[in-house]
C-alpha cells in the first residue's frame, strides 16, 4: 500500500509533541545518594542541554515498587536541592490522575494535582481545593543527597494522603514535569508530555532488617543526637532507656548532650550491668558524650569534636581504637563545617605519622561518628572521606586517611524496614524534608562492616517492636534524629588471642562453597557454634555440632554469612553461597 510521507510526519510529529510514556522496569529503589541501581532500562526522559542563561535540568529517570515512586534528577550543576546555597526555585509537577483537565494547567498536557516547592518545602495540593498548602512532611517527600549535588533521588509514598483525607495518587498513569522558575527552564519542554505507567509489581520496597549483633565479638557503636539533651529529661528517660537497652551496644556516641558524666555512669551500670562488678567509662567534650564499656584511655579535645582512645580487649583487637564523636556547625555555617572538617583530617593524619602531636599504633582502628550536619557543600563530606583539606596554609598537606592509602568509608546504614538512609525527620513543622545528618566514618583497611541499621521506632511492626520491648513512640519522644547503629569486625590481620599471641592461628576450611545443603568445617580447634545468616543479619541455620557439619535448611539462592565460634579464638566469618551450582 501506498503511504503518504507527509501525513505520516504529521503523525510523528502530533506524537512527539504530545506525550511520551515511560513502563520502563519498575524495580524498589535504594535511596542512598549512590544511584547504582537505577538501570538504563527504567523509564525516563532527556532534555538535553537547552538553557543557556541558568541552570539546566538534564533528565529524570522514574521507577516504583508497591509502596513508593522514586525519581531521579540530573542537572548541569552542583546545588542544594533543599535549599537556596545555589539559588533555585525548582519544582516537581505531578498529574496524578493523567487528565490534563483536572488541577492546575501548569504547561500545556498536564493538570497538575501535587505542585512541590522543593527548596520552599511546600507544595500546592489541588485536589480538592486548589488552594490547600501543605509541608513536605506532610506529603513524605524525600530527596538525597542533603549536600550539592547535580544528581538526586526523591520519593514519594503512593497511598500518602497530603491533606488527610484525599488521596494524592488516583490513577495507574501520571505525568511528571520539572521546572526552575528562576532560571525559565522546564523539562520537558512546554507542548511535550512525560507520562509513566505504575505497572503491577510484586516488588517490595524493603524486607526488616534485624538490630540483633551477627556476632558477639563486632563492636556495635551508637551514634544519637538527643536533641538539647532531652534524651536524658524525665519525659524521655523511659524512652531512651528501651533504646539503649534494644540497642546493647558497645560504645555510644551522644551529641547535644549535657548530662553530668556520673549521673550516665550510674544509669548505663543500671541499665546494662557489665560483668565481673565493671564499670562503663563516659568521656565528654562540649556537648558530647561517649559511653563505652571499655576503658578509656586518652582524650583529645578538638572544634566541635572530641577523639577517644578505646581499650578494645586483646580478644578483639591488638590496637586501641580512635573514636571521634563530633557534631559539625549547623546550616548556613559552611566556612565553619569546612574548617572542622579539615581540622579532622589533618588530626587522623598527624595520628598516622609517626611522632606527631597524637600518637597511635599502626593500623588503629579509626572511627569517626556523628551529627555531621552535611547540608551544605559536598567538599565537607569528600574532606572527611579523602584528606581534602582546603585550608592547607593552617592544617597543613592533604593526605589519605586510611592505613593503606585510601579513602575512609561511608557506612551508610538503611533504616530497619525501608531503603532509605535519612537520620533525621522534622518533628516541629518548618517543612524540611528528611535528611541524612549522622554518619559513620571507618577506616576499612582494618575494620569490617559486618551489620548497620538506623532505628526509628515509628516505622517498624507491632512484632519487632514487642520482640525488642520498644513502643512505637519511642525514638520520636527522645529526639528529631534516629539513632545509627554500625557492628565492626577487626580484619584478620588484627584478630588476636592468647593462642595467636603464642605463635599459633587455627586452621579453617569450608567446603563445599557454593554448597547446597550442607557445609563442612575443617579446623585444628574445637568448634563451640556455628551460625548461619542472610545479609540482613537474621539467623536462618544454627549448628551446636563439634564434628564441623551444618544442616542448611531449603534456603533462597544467595549469599549467606557463616559465623563460627572456636574455642579460644575470636569469631571467624566466611562468606559462602548457598544453592548456586559451580
Amino acid at each position: 500500500m501506498h503511504k503518504n510521507p507527509l501525513k505520516l510526519y504529521a503523525i510523528l510529529l502530533i506524537l512527539t509533541l504530545s506525550g511520551r510514556l515511560g513502563h520502563g522496569q519498575n524495580s524498589s529503589i535504594i535511596v542512598d545518594e549512590l544511584f547504582n541501581d537505577w538501570s538504563l532500562n527504567m523509564a525516563s526522559y532527556t532534555d538535553g542541554r537547552d538553557n543557556q542563561n541558568g541552570i539546566d535540568l538534564i533528565d529524570m529517570q522514574v521507577s516504583h515498587d508497591d509502596r513508593y515512586l522514586y525519581i531521579k534528577l540530573t542537572l548541569d550543576r552542583e546545588l542544594c536541592l533543599g535549599n537556596d546555597l545555589v539559588d533555585h526555585e525548582i519544582w516537581l509537577h505531578i498529574d496524578t490522575d493523567h487528565d490534563p483537565s483536572t488541577g492546575f494547567p501548569e504547561q500545556d498536557g498536564y493538570g497538575t494535582e501535587i505542585a512541590i516547592n522543593i527548596n520552599g518545602h511546600y507544595a500546592w495540593f489541588n485536589t480538592p481545593d486548589p488552594n490547600a498548602r501543605v509541608t513536605l512532611g506532610d506529603i513524605e517527600f524525600q530527596v538525597a543527597p542533603t549536600f550539592t549535588s547535580s544528581i538526586f533521588e526523591i520519593a514519594l509514598p503512593r497511598e500518602v494522603k497530603p491533606d488527610g483525607i484525599n488521596e494524592l495518587f488516583l490513577g495507574d498513569t501520571i505525568s511528571i514535569a520539572f521546572n526552575d522558575d528562576k532560571d525559565n527552564d522546564r523539562m520537558p519542554n512546554n507542548g511535550i508530555v512525560f507520562s509513566y505507567a505504575f505497572q503491577p509489581t510484586t516488588t517490595t520496597s524493603a524486607s526488616p532488617i534485624s538490630i540483633e549483633k551477627t556476632s558477639p565479638a563486632d563492636i556495635r557503636v551508637v551514634s544519637y543526637n538527643i536533641l538539647f539533651n532531652n534524651g536524658f529529661s524525665p519525659s524521655a528517660i523511659d524512652a531512651m532507656q528501651r533504646v539503649v537497652l534494644a540497642l546493647e551496644g558497645d560504645i555510644y556516641c551522644f551529641q547535644e548532650c549535657s548530662e553530668d558524666t556520673a549521673n550516665v555512669r550510674r544509669l548505663f551500670n543500671s541499665w546494662l550491668p557489665l560483668p565481673n562488678g565493671k564499670s562503663w567509662d563516659v568521656g565528654k567534650g562540649s556537648g558530647r558524650v561517649t559511653v563505652s564499656r571499655w576503658p578509656i584511655t586518652e582524650d583529645w579535645d578538638l572544634n566541635r569534636k572530641t577523639a577517644h582512645s578505646i581499650d578494645v580487649p586483646d580478644s578483639i583487637s591488638r590496637r586501641d581504637m580512635l573514636l571521634v564523636n563530633g557534631h559539625l556547625s549547623c546550616c548556613t555555617n559552611n566556612a565553619g563545617r569546612q574548617d572542622q572538617a579539615d581540622e579532622f583530617a589533618s588530626f587522623i593524619l598527624d595520628a598516622k605519622r609517626p611522632g606527631g602531636t597524637v600518637s597511635v599504633q599502626d593500623s588503629t582502628p579509626i572511627v569517626f561518628v556523628g551529627d555531621m550536619n552535611l547540608v551544605g557543600f559536598s567538599q565537607q563530606y569528600r574532606t572527611i572521606l579523602t584528606g581534602d583539606i582546603q585550608n592547607t596554609a593552617l592544617y597543613g598537606n592533604r593526605g589519605l586517611l586510611d592505613w593503606d592509602n585510601t579513602d575512609l568509608t561511608d557506612a551508610r546504614p538503611l533504616h530497619v524496614d525501608s531503603n532509605f538512609v535519612y537520620t533525621w525527620r522534622d518533628l516541629q513543622g518548618d517543612g524540611f524534608p528528611p535528611g541524612r545528618l549522622d554518619f559513620q566514618f571507618f577506616s576499612d583497611a582494618v575494620l569490617a562492616k559486618e551489620h548497620a541499621f538506623i532505628l526509628d521506632t515509628e516505622r517498624m511492626d507491632a512484632a519487632m517492636l514487642l520482640a525488642n520491648n520498644l513502643q512505637q513512640n519511642d525514638t520520636r519522644v527522645i529526639a528529631d534524629h534516629l539513632p545509627v547503629v554500625v557492628d565492626y569486625s577487626l580484619k584478620e590481620n588484627t584478630l588476636t588471642s592468647t593462642n595467636e599471641l603464642n605463635g599459633h592461628r587455627p586452621s579453617l576450611q569450608v567446603y563445599p562453597n557454593p554448597a547446597k545443603d550442607v557445609i563442612y568445617i575443617d579446623t585444628d580447634v574445637e568448634i563451640e557454634q556455628v551460625i548461619v545468616r542472610d545479609l540482613l543479619g537474621h539467623k536462618v541455620a544454627q549448628s551446636a555440632s563439634l564434628e564441623g557439619k551444618v544442616s542448611l535448611p531449603e534456603l533462597p539462592r544467595g549469599i549467606y554469612m557463616l559465623q563460627i565460634k572456636l574455642r579460644d579464638y575470636p569469631w571467624q566469618h566466611v562468606k559462602v553461597m548457598v544453592g548456586m551450582e559451580k
